[in-house]
């Protein structure tokens, strides 16, 4: 199920999509763009998810889900959605995103989990027992590569086995 066909977005999601960019802080554009691009790509992968493993809460005058974003202050975003009651349209209206104070102001107890991608969470942690191999030759001889490193080592000169 993809976000865009789930939910009516209404006229001004650009100023919501706007407006969860500043709340959590973060720049979702490529370039000197502002076009949220790769905030709505993340929208669209982070509800396919939480659509594919049951975590879209809908009761019977809201849908609510865990957009897995935070503020600044490290509050879960969540996106609110009431009830669509124009048949003409999808059946939740993507209001606004919101924090856990505003779901209780609203009355809303439960708190939708964020998505989940990893089952296993030793896979997120580097396993310093692996052998590494450094193709060192491709780090070093690549100018693209160079351009990376800090000002003070590209100045450096090494000895390589071609010298």
């Amino acid at each position: 199920m993809e976000f865009f066909s789930y939910f009516y977005l209404g006229y001004d999601i650009e100023s919501k999509f706007e407006k969860l960019a500043k709340l959590s802080k973060e720049k979702w554009s490529f370039g000197d763009k502002n076009d949220n691009s790769i905030l709505k790509s993340y929208l669209q992968n982070t509800f396919l998810k939480l659509y594919e493993d049951n975590q879209i809460v809908e009761k019977e005058t809201y849908c609510i889900f865990n957009t897995g974003l935070f503020t600044e202050y490290y509050e879960p975003i969540y996106a609110y959605a009431p009830k669509n009651n124009n048949p003409k349209y999808k059946p939740w209206f993507l209001e606004r995103f919101v924090i856990d104070y505003e779901l209780g102001d609203m009355g809303i107890g439960e708190r939708p989990e964020r998505a989940n991608y990893f089952t296993d969470p030793s896979l997120l942690v580097f396993d310093v027992n692996c052998p590494i191999n450094v193709q060192y030759r491709h780090i070093l001889d690549d100018k693209d590569n160079i351009e990376r490193f800090p000002i003070e080592l590209q100045k450096k000169q090494y000895a390589t086995h071609d010298s």
